[in-house]
């Protein structure tokens, strides 16, 4: 069966299942179904843990962990990274075989990014499905992350203004495990701190000094002012700047400038309030929009810039960042 990482979790307080795939490519969430069915295996007597990757994996190997006896443990767990979704032919094969004859006595865990269409519809997955559960840890989103980051912080019996939250939202946006980081930082500093978090409190600890130029980053871009730009992204990279903290604040005004354009010039304020723009950043975005900064193809250069901080084999996100900027803040 498929099911998500919520249903996952009270899941692993009833009796467990021959065989698990956790698919993500939240790295937080996936690490964290991962422990999640380690100490719940654990808790019922699978005391021992095989690991095993995609790209050399021996079968015979494999299927010796998951059916032999082992001289410490009358149960184990046997894991699998898959390198890709697209299993290869013989691993796809002997995992059919096994959905046929699991073994009593392990749990088979297989650990991969999100699974595509296709693969779903083969009839390998439908027996493993079958067999076994298949949990798809769906991204956060910006609408559900402030939720998030409250359920997160009061873990730690700590609590924010909800401006505060709003910052926090919008600096971790899409970086979940950056968020958790964050999370940990704060409940060191604000042990036993009683009154909600501010605005300028979850700035001083979520992010080192040099960053708060992320904010003046945003606002040269929506001026238009390349030079200021060029300089404050060099600045953030050579004091090791999350590049996903840079992008995400930039992607995050570029779909708000898409967003009040669709809606039309005549209903900017409507539009404004809407998105929760803050009264002191409405003539920015206006500027940028009195610039032609509100093209489609803004968030088709982003893709490819997203694409590149998640896999900088792909190309420098940075570079691709600084291309961004002077094509956007350049237009006349």
């Amino acid at each position: 069966m498929k099911i998500n990482a919520d249903a996952f979790h009270r899941s692993l307080q009833k009796s467990l299942q021959p065989l698990y795939w956790i698919t993500s490519d939240e790295p937080l969430q996936l690490s964290e179904c991962r422990t999640a069915l380690f100490e719940a295996a654990k808790a019922q007597g699978y005391l021992e843990r095989q690991r095993f990757d995609s790209q050399n994996i021996d079968l015979a190997v494999l299927q010796s962990a998951l059916y032999a006896s082992s001289l410490f443990s009358a149960k184990n767990l046997v894991e699998i990274s898959l390198a890709s979704s697209k299993l290869s032919e013989g691993l796809a094969n002997f995992l059919q075989a096994y959905c046929q004859k699991p073994s009593p006595n392990a749990i088979l865990l297989l650990l991969s990014a999100k699974l595509d269409s296709s693969m779903m519809q083969t009839k390998f997955f439908k027996e493993l499905e079958a067999t076994g559960v298949v949990v798809q840890c769906w991204p956060i989103g910006s609408d559900q992350l402030p939720q998030w980051l409250s359920a997160r912080l009061a873990k730690h019996q700590l609590k924010t203004s909800l401006q505060a939250l709003k910052v926090f939202a919008e600096l971790t946006e899409g970086n979940l495990l950056y968020a958790d980081q964050a999370i940990e930082k704060l409940a060191l500093i604000y042990a036993g701190h009683q009154a909600p978090l501010t605005p300028e409190e979850i700035l001083e600890a979520v992010l080192p000094q040099a960053s708060f130029d992320v904010f003046q980053l945003n606002e040269a871009f929506l001026q238009g002012d390349t030079a200021r730009c060029l300089r404050i992204s060099r600045s953030l990279q050579a004091t090791d700047a999350e590049i996903m903290l840079v992008f995400g604040a930039l992607l995050k005004d570029v779909r708000i400038l898409i967003r009040i354009a669709a809606m039309g010039e005549r209903n900017f304020a409507e539009a404004c309030q809407k998105l929760g723009v803050w009264e002191k950043r409405k003539p920015l975005y206006r500027m940028a929009l009195q610039r032609g900064c509100s093209q489609p193809s803004m968030l088709k250069a982003m893709a490819n810039i997203d694409r590149m901080v998640k896999n900088n084999t792909l190309g420098d996100p940075w570079a691709a960042l600084e291309r961004f900027i002077i094509r956007y803040t350049s237009r006349a």
